[in-house]
């Protein structure tokens, strides 16, 4: 069962809001996007279809991050402050990638202690974004 808490915060609230409407709705479907995968994993853990829906969670995380670093180099930011931005989408795609890695691998790791790691982060990633980018 995926922790009610996890659940909840997989869904859209206003605190993740950066009031850029592009944005806002990529992260929305990103949420939708990592519960599908969550309840689709834990009603059926099969670790070959997970690491499909990794790999397409990977590529929306890849066009979503080039979007964001786009919009980020036209705000008034710092060149050190939009390189820590850019630095920290790479890390991300690292460990998603890692993790996709180790589900492959049917490493000790279970598959929902993947899929709850990468929500996590996916949650902290919006919630960071949310205070760099918002808009006054």
């Amino acid at each position: 069962m995926i922790p009610n808490t996890l659940l909840n915060q997989l869904e859209w609230h206003e605190e993740y809001s950066v009031k850029d409407q592009a944005i806002d709705l990529n992260h929305q479907h990103l949420l939708i996007k990592m519960k599908t995968l969550m309840v689709s994993a834990y009603a059926t853990p099969n670790n070959s279809n997970l690491s499909v829906a990794l790999s397409e969670m990977i590529g929306a995380l890849k066009i979503h991050f080039e979007t964001e670093d786009h919009l980020v180099n036209q705000l008034n930011v710092s060149k050190e402050a939009s390189a820590e931005h850019t630095k920290h989408h790479q890390e991300f795609l690292e460990i998603v990638g890692n993790y996709k890695k180790d589900l492959v691998a049917n490493a000790a790791v279970s598959s929902k202690t993947i899929l709850n790691m990468i929500a996590r982060d996916l949650i902290e990633h919006i919630k960071i974004e949310a205070a760099i980018l918002k808009q006054p």
